[in-house]
């Protein structure tokens, strides 16, 4: 008998709060109901982002605090936000961006940090060496099912300023391993 592997779904929480796309869970305790429905399906997993929902900046992020997300089993992946001036990569926006989203979502740690949106005006070293430091601080973190993996991640790259972003990572654990 062929075995298959159990299927993790994640909520994309993109549509809690109200937003120029998105008018569901509009308050805590929509969310919490939410959340509620959620737990029932197994779904513990929320993808939410600084930018969600769209129009209405951090409001996703400050529900899933409000309705304690975090304190009722579920773990939250979101993203660096999304500027529209260019920096939005840089070290200090990445910094105060994660240091946003971990006060709204009232956790000390999220499980997957992602890089929303590229930004080719900011060195992918220094943006490489912002998540790497805030990986090392332990303000991130993803476990799969079968192995520990701790890693960041990047949404909307081209092929190759993601190929760049990688070189760099290389570059940066080459030379952490060397000293």
């Amino acid at each position: 008998m062929t075995t298959h592997p159990q299927v993790q779904l994640i909520f994309g929480a993109g549509g809690i709060g109200e937003g120029t796309i998105t008018h569901a869970w509009t308050t805590s305790e929509q969310t919490s109901e939410l959340l509620d429905v959620l737990k029932e399906l197994q779904i513990t997993e929320l993808d939410s982002a600084a930018s969600s929902p769209p129009g209405s900046p951090r409001v996703s992020e400050r529900l899933l605090g409000e309705s304690r997300a975090a304190g009722k089993g579920f773990v939250i992946d979101t993203k660096i936000e999304r500027t529209a001036i260019s920096g939005g990569l840089s070290g200090v926006a990445i910094d105060s961006s994660l240091k946003k989203s971990l006060e709204l979502l009232d956790v000390k740690q999220c499980n997957i940090l992602y890089a929303h949106f590229p930004d080719p005006n900011t060195p992918v070293e220094e943006s490489a060496r912002a998540f790497d430091n805030h990986y090392r601080a332990g303000l991130f973190k993803e476990v799969h099912p079968q192995l520990t993996i701790t890693f960041w991640a990047s949404n909307n790259f081209v092929a190759w300023l993601m190929q760049s972003l990688l070189r760099a990572s290389e570059r940066m654990v080459a030379s952490l391993q060397e000293t």
